[in-house]
Formats: structure tokens, sequence, C-alpha cells
């Protein structure tokens, strides 16, 4: 491949000039050292593919990729030739949706756009051949068809380049307030009270059907930065928003493989972020399966259900069980219910039933996409099981660390985490059960290895709510280490995470 002047983005019908951040290396045995986007200086990788900021070895899509020369943010450039392996073919796309060049002129933004393609969209995904990553081969084409969604696409490439250059915060706050605008998001963004979050729902849902898909994929990425921020809880006013698109285009027959991808990336966020708020899910993953598919079956778990084709890049195989979360948190909810014996016994009766089928559960086998990182996510989900059979038992039971299940459930948690290997794509999904497992660590040891796996996660994945989910970690220790101290809290045994997170962390969701 030659090495070009000037850096390139190309697709079928364009190519535009794309700067980097950081200067190649200096030297031939420096060619291929990886950056960590949160580490802010160079440090070497453990060999994962989906975040390096620069890594010369790198291969991926020829639709997007050409030649690259990077511009270091001192202004200097140097040639950097990005190898397309052969293996990987030009992406083809349900529908021309590339007919006009991107409208990016300034070089930040190219920059920005460049970042999401070959480092954001691989963190967002577990699947690791780029022509299976729905990031790249549904929602890039579609931003290159709106403005809206390109905007809303440029404030998370920016939203997780912040950590290393604090200076394209601005920009990202740019795009993301320009996108917000755009969709007629702001007004619930100036108003907090509920008759301002119906009437964005009323003019959601008299968007035009054709306009649907970016109208959703604008919220869902605006959603993203919100959970990302780690600090901000607007996010819930998003997914609510979210709902109400689907809701509004459910009338409509015609399912596209975007919005196929749409309705799992929101059942995959509105099911994690139950585990925070307590509620059940705006909208069932069953449910969910008959909108991107009429005449396809209620089962979840029927792995032939057009539903899963891009779900696993987000769920890999553990979509029954993000559904099963979904119950537990709705089961959470009615907790106020248990009043009386006969309550608590139809309660108890209820989480039974969960709690069998949670263990019951298996890993299926894996298809293609997942085939070359079968083992970590075979193990990823079986710890995200663990994690959902603790989360269980707290809802019911509470959180007395002492309990046979807890020290069960952790032990086994910490068990198939152990077995994944350092800068794995899975450990995307792994907050949540790192979190359960934090909560039920009953000593140093286990505390240790929760907290060696997130300082790692914080550097590979590089978004702030990773860090900020450590901070809330770190406080429920402190308070289970003085309640040892004074004997509150059942001298530390019956520490309340979900209690610290709603009030001390509240921006955190488990994603």
């Amino acid at each position: 491949m030659r090495t070009s002047d000037s850096a390139q983005i190309t697709t079928k019908a364009h190519s535009i000039s794309v700067p980097s951040p950081m200067p190649s290396p200096s030297s031939e045995e420096d060619t291929h050292q990886v950056f960590f986007v949160g580490s802010g200086t160079g440090s070497p990788a453990f060999p994962r593919e989906v975040t390096p900021i620069l890594d010369n070895s790198w291969s991926g899509p020829a639709e997007y990729i050409d030649d690259c020369v990077f511009t270091s943010s001192v202004g200097k450039e140097t040639s950097a030739p990005i190898n397309c392996s052969a293996k990987y073919v030009a992406l083809t796309f349900e529908r021309p949706l590339m007919t006009m060049p991107f409208n990016i002129t300034a070089p930040q933004d190219q920059h920005l756009l460049r970042h999401f393609i070959r480092v954001v969209s691989r963190t967002l995904s577990i699947v690791h051949d780029d022509d299976a990553n729905p990031f790249l081969k549904l929602i890039v084409p579609l931003a290159g068809s709106s403005e809206v969604v390109m905007e809303s696409l440029l404030a998370l490439s920016a939203s997780h380049l912040r950590g290393v250059y604090p200076e394209i915060l601005q920009r990202g706050l740019a795009h993301q307030s320009k996108g917000t605008l755009i969709l007629v998001v702001s007004c619930h963004l100036a108003l907090t009270s509920i008759l301002a979050l119906s009437f964005l729902n009323s003019i959601i849902s008299k968007t035009i059907p054709s306009s649907a898909e970016q109208t959703l994929a604008t919220v869902l990425l605006l959603c993203m930065i919100e959970i990302c921020d780690g600090n901000s809880t607007k996010w819930s006013w998003h997914i609510s928003a979210a709902q109400t698109i689907i809701r509004s285009k459910s009338r409509s027959k015609s399912s596209s493989m975007t919005w196929k991808f749409l309705l799992a990336m929101f059942g995959y966020v509105d099911s994690v972020i139950t585990i925070s708020n307590c509620q059940a899910p705006l909208i069932t993953l069953e449910e969910l399966t008959n909108e991107g598919e009429p005449n396809a079956s209620r089962d979840v778990n029927h792995r032939d259900a057009p539903y899963t084709l891009h779900s696993e890049a987000l769920f890999g195989v553990a979509q029954p069980l993000f559904n099963i979360i979904g119950k537990i948190s709705g089961l959470a909810h009615r907790r106020k219910e248990r009043v009386d014996e006969i309550s608590d016994i139809w309660f108890r009766q209820s989480a039974k039933s969960i709690e069998e089928s949670l263990r019951v559960w298996e890993p299926p086998s894996l298809t293609s996409p997942l085939e070359r990182n079968r083992a970590d996510i075979s193990n990823a989900a079986n710890a995200i099981k663990w994690a959902s059979i603790l989360r269980l038992h707290q809802v019911v039971d509470g959180y007395c660390l002492s309990d046979p299940c807890v020290r069960e459930c952790t032990s086994n948690i910490l068990t198939y985490v152990s077995r994944i290997r350092f800068g794995s794509s899975v450990e995307s999904i792994l907050i949540f059960p790192l979190v359960m497992a934090a909560a039920g660590a009953a000593d140093d040891e286990q505390r240790v290895c929760v907290k060696e796996r997130w300082m790692v996660m914080e550097r590979t994945i590089g978004f702030d709510n990773v860090a900020r989910a450590r901070q809330m970690v770190e406080a429920v220790w402190k308070c289970v280490d003085n309640g040892r101290e004074s004997g509150a809290d059942e001298n530390g045994e019956a520490v309340n995470w979900a209690k610290i997170r709603y009030f001390d962390f509240p921006g955190v969701v488990l994603l």
C-alpha cells in the first residue's frame, strides 16, 4: 500500500482528509506500540484490538480507510500507513446511504469521525470483525446521510477522547448541542419538568416515518454520551424519548437492518439502566423482537430470531440474561408491595422462578462473528449470570456479605472474570458483574481482583463512566470498612451499594 501525503477515510462515494492526534512511532521497534485511550501517556497495551489510538498493524474495512498520514497535536506530520488486510472486503450496505460525501471540513471533526471509526466503534462492540460490527456497518453510513446523526456521533467520539485531550471537550459539547437542537430535544434539556418531557414526546411522536431511524439513532447516541459521562442523569430523558420513537413507529411493518440494530441497542441500554433505577424495562426484549420483525417468535432465546442478528455485538450470547435482569429490576420495584405474609409469599415465589431460570441457563453455541473470542464471550456471559443471581438475592434477602449465596455468587463471578484476558473486547459488558462482585467481596484478596481488572478497563475502554463506577465501588468498600470499625450496617456486613449509587453516584449506569 502506498503512503500518501494526506490522510484519507474512503467510502464508495467520497474521501476526506483525516488528521491524527498523535505522531507515529519514531523507530521501527516502536511500530506496534499501542497507546491506551485513557492513559494520557503511552503504555504497552494488553492484546486488545479495539481501543488503541495508534497501532500501525491495525487492519480495518477498506470501505472506510485507505492510506493515512497522522498529524500530531503539535502540528507535526509523519507518515504511517494503515494496512488493510486482504481478509477484509469492502462493506456492503442494505441501501445506498452514502450517496453524498460527509460534509466535514474542520480538521478536528475529521479526526473525531476517524476516531469513531477506528476506536469508539470497536470499543462499543464485542465483535472483533469490523465487517460484522453494526456501528461501522450501519451507524456510520446512517451518519453519512443524516446531519443530526453525524453531530451526535462526533459528540460521542469527543466524549471518548476528552480523557486524553481535554481541549476536545468543548468541540464535543458543540456537536452535542447542535445535534440536540436539530432534533428539537433541547426543550427537555432546558425544562426539567414532566410537562416538558411530555411536550418532547408529543413532538417525537409526530416524526415522519422516513426519519424515524435517524431520530432514534440520534437519541440513542445522545443517551450513550450521558451514560458514558458517568455524572449526568439526562440519560433517563433520552431513553424515554427513544421509547416514544419506537412506540410511534410500531404501526409500520417495514424493518430495515439498521432499525433492528437500533432496537437491540435500545434493549441493551434499557436493560442495563433498570439495574440502576430498579424499574421494569420501558420495553421488554420480547416486545422489541416483535418490533424488529412483526412475524417473529416471542421467544427471545431463539437464536434465529431476526432481532439477534446484530445484537450479538452488544450482548454477546448473554441476551436472554439481560431479559431476566429486566424481570429482576421489575421485581425490585415491587418490593414496596411486600406488606404482609401473602404478598411476601408471592414475592419469594416470583424470585424463585427467576432464580431457577438463571441457574439452568448455559451459554449457547457461538455464531461465526463471535467464534474468534469464544472463551472470553462465554466466560463473560457466565459472570453476568452469577451477577444476576446475586442481584436477585439482594432484592429478596438484602446485602449481608456472610450469606452463603453472596459468597457463592461472588466467588463464581471472580472465577469467570479471571479467565478473561486483560484487554479483551468483552470487558465492555463486565461493569455489572464487577460491581456485584465488589459488593459481595468479603476480603482484601477479592477486592484486589476487582480493582486490578477495573484499572485495566479504565484504560482500555476509555469512557469516564468506568472510572466513576470504580469510585462508587471504593465508596462502598469504605462504608464496609467503617461499619466494621464502628458497628454500623451490621458491622459492615450489610452495606447497600444501590443506596450509595442512588444518593452519591446518581449518574452511574452499569454499562
